[in-house]
């Protein structure tokens, strides 16, 4: 089955009985990797066919006219979405209380993106190649390409065909498989060298116990970051709808604002490789040297972009109609100042962080997600109780400057080992070439 939006059979008993007084409580959103090959199929689902992790959604808002319910659904893990990194993000499911037994969870709206996603994560794949390979305009050209027409297909499926979320959901995929293919196409015709061949299909174990050693970590990393996010959004749950929908606007707002932060991480993953490749440890110290100034730069001007618009930015994520307004605004703000204060060491994860990586030490950031992981949780659990909206919102802060503190001391104490392996390599080559 390629794609399908339904309403499951326990859903439309549940939904009928919204029409003789009963209660709707939706009780939580889950999504998946899972996929199904028929609308019957989906009808009979009582859960995801393979679900991955919990997702957070804003307080549903039902319309003036009464007859349809939004929300926001929202999956992220840390910074970087699982739909990039984690897995492909194929189908998700929305959960509500069995008004008959209120302890149980019944499925009633079911969605798959059916093999869509696989186009998503091919541009992903082949702009991390180029950019590795030191090109970093061409991934962001053909995104540019891509996002125009994303603009012009939502109009087309949209406006004139009335296929509604549908068209939406066509658009960005036919957009993304678009810039997939062209970034294929010009890694085939500009680097000959990433020209696949038979032979580049044989299974080398050693190759693929170094991948593994690599990424496994990275992947685990992100999702113990996606559980620290969850365990705080229980945390949040606890105050209300004004507070969630402050905190869910102002997280909003934060990402926004710190994105300067993942490009600079990716950079010096990039940067790091290569040199490492290049036998030119000093250039990667000196890199993430020269990437902490610039980067310390952009965190205090993302500071005060947070101080003096972000209740500018704010209003953009909530509607001016909703009730409580001044009290999500000012829960908002209070929030993104605490975050302003910290943002120095949130930057600074990115370039210690990636600069490992793309050294191939990777254990030492998964402990700094451990890390985070932990403080972020300890401090959700605990800091509300002392604290109250405060100790919320300084939860993701304190977790920031845990793993800062701790992979600023591991970035030099790896980077020295580095120093001295390719030190050694280095007085070996020039002792064998004098020998010749």
């Amino acid at each position: 089955m390629e794609y399908g939006f339904i309403i499951t059979a326990a859903g439309r008993r549940i939904l009928a009985g919204l029409l003789a007084g009963q209660t709707l409580t939706l009780s939580r959103i889950m999504v998946g990797k899972g996929n199904i090959s028929s609308v019957e199929e989906m009808a009979r689902l009582t859960d995801l066919v393979q679900p991955v992790a919990e997702a957070t959604s804003t307080v549903p808002a039902v319309s003036a006219e009464g007859d349809s319910v939004s929300f926001i659904v929202e999956y992220r893990s840390d910074l970087n979405g699982g739909l990039k990194e984690g897995f492909w993000l194929s189908e998700f499911g929305v959960f509500s209380q069995n008004p008959g037994r209120p302890e149980e969870d019944v499925l009633i709206y079911y969605a798959t993106l059916g093999d869509f996603p696989q186009y998503v994560c091919t541009y992903n794949v082949l702009a991390c190649i180029l950019r590795a390979l030191g090109d970093s305009r061409t991934p962001l050209y053909f995104l540019m390409v891509s996002s125009v027409l994303n603009i012009g297909l939502d109009f087309l499926f949209i406006v004139n065909f009335g296929l509604g979320v549908m068209g939406a959901a066509l658009a960005t995929v036919l957009s993304q498989a678009v810039s997939g293919v062209c970034c294929f196409l010009y890694i085939a015709k500009k680097y000959p060298v990433l020209r696949l061949s038979k032979k580049d299909f044989r299974w080398d174990f050693k190759l693929a116990a170094k991948h593994m050693g690599i990424g496994l970590p990275m992947a685990f990393q992100f999702s113990i970051t996606a559980i620290g996010v969850i365990v705080l959004q229980g945390a949040i749950n606890l105050f209300g709808e004004s507070k969630i929908a402050a905190y869910a606007a102002a997280s909003k707002v934060e990402q926004l604002v710190s994105q300067p932060a993942g490009t600079f991480g990716v950079t010096m993953a990039n940067f790091s490789g290569q040199n490492l490749g290049a036998g030119r440890v000093d250039r990667v110290r000196k890199g993430v040297r020269q990437a902490s100034v610039l980067t310390l730069c952009f965190a205090v001007f993302g500071m005060i972009i947070l101080l003096t618009c972000g209740e500018a930015l704010t209003r953009l994520f909530i509607k001016e109609d909703a009730g409580m307004v001044d009290e999500i605004i000012q829960a908002s703000m209070h929030y993104l100042r605490i975050c302003a204060a910290f943002f120095p060491f949130l930057f600074m994860i990115f370039i210690y962080r990636n600069a490992m990586q793309g050294i191939g030490h990777s254990f030492m950031p998964l402990m700094g997600g451990v890390v985070e992981l932990v403080v972020r949780c300890v401090a959700a659990l605990t800091l509300p109780g002392l604290l109250g909206y405060t100790g919320v919102c300084l939860a993701g802060p304190f977790a920031w400057l845990s793993a800062a503190v701790l992979l600023c001391i591991s970035y030099f104490a790896v980077i020295r080992q580095v120093e001295k392996q390719y030190g050694r390599k280095q007085e070996e080559e020039i002792s064998g070439t004098a020998i010749l």
